[in-house]
């Protein structure tokens, strides 16, 4: 067997087809991206402002929605518009794909403390691994619900910009100041839903062993692997085995409790 790829992601794994967020009655929903939220922001001051943030679903499909959510937030945020389309150079989208999303009907969304929502089904074609444009119009926000390492440029502009193709005025999202590794944050965004004919769930069977820091070897008596005394944590090796695909996935994720994240290292072996 050889390895054929690696993905690096804090917090962040989707295996195409294994994630389902089917409600009752509906048929061909699979989850095509997510990310979970980590962290309560309350700089940048975001009321009255667009954040754009870059998406890459890893399945194809016909229609989208998309769910925000104010998880780690200490109030209400409102949004006065959401839109999706296919991203562009920089910050940019491509103008004749944009398309608004809906919440219930309505084009703005109010999400109270630790709530989130799904916005309506809504045509739109997905090409897997083709990078997607969310925006929203923030009308208010006290704070931020965020995950802190989102391993891509995210983008912020004054004003509502979410329907405008135009990348002018755009700037990225801020580091975070105890990491600045260029990697910019994700904002309310938790998760790509995309319906598709093609797609079906699978099966996985999962094994894992974990190690804690002072704990000198594994269950299997392998020696666990040198850690900073700063960031203390756990240390697990996961594999995932998908028989409808002839991949199995294997990796390491760690648990860093001093920046209450975890990042992750995963590789495909065919």
């Amino acid at each position: 067997m050889r390895i054929s790829s690696i993905i690096a992601v804090g917090l962040l794994v989707t295996l195409a087809g294994c994630v389902t967020n089917q409600k009752v009655g509906e048929k061909g929903w699979f989850s095509a991206w997510g990310m979970s939220h980590n962290a309560r922001a309350t700089t940048p001051a975001m009321s009255g402002r667009t954040v754009r943030m870059i998406l890459m679903p890893s399945i194809s499909g016909n229609s989208v929605r998309v769910k925000l959510e104010n998880t780690m937030g200490e109030a209400p945020v409102i949004f006065s518009g959401a839109y999706i389309g296919v991203a562009g150079e920089g910050a940019a989208v491509q103008e004749k794909s944009i398309t608004r999303l809906t919440f219930a009907g309505k084009p703005g969304l109010s999400l109270a403390v630790g709530h989130g929502a799904y916005s309506d089904p809504v045509p739109f074609k997905v090409n897997a691994f083709e990078k997607l444009s969310l925006s929203l119009d923030v009308q208010s926000a006290a704070d931020i619900s965020t995950h802190h390492v989102g391993l891509r440029t995210n983008w912020s502009a004054a004003g509502a910009r979410a329907s405008d193709a135009s990348a002018a005025g755009l700037e990225p999202l801020p580091e975070i100041p105890a990491l600045n590794t260029g990697q910019r944050p994700f904002y309310w965004v938790a998760a790509l839903d995309v319906q598709s004919s093609e797609t079906s769930p699978i099966s996985t069977s999962v094994g894992a062993t974990c190690l804690r820091r002072g704990s000198p070897r594994g269950r299997n008596g392998s020696k666990r692997p040198s850690r900073s005394r700063r960031s203390p944590g756990t240390v697990c090796w996961v594999g995932v085995t998908v028989p409808r695909g002839s991949s199995v996935w294997s990796g390491m994720f760690s648990t860093v409790p001093a920046f209450r994240t975890s990042y992750s290292s995963w590789a495909r072996t065919t």
